[in-house]
């Protein structure tokens, strides 16, 4: 593998990554909002 194929395959890891965690906060503060909405 080349350089640029290795650095291609770190970036869009990271950007999986980054999106799953937003993703996983994402789904915590809506649950966190509609908790607060029930009580």
């Amino acid at each position: 593998m080349s350089v640029i194929g290795e650095d291609r395959l770190i970036t869009s890891g990271v950007r999986t990554y980054g999106m799953l965690s937003m993703g996983l906060l994402g789904t915590r503060e809506i649950r966190q909002a509609s908790f607060k909405d029930r009580v």
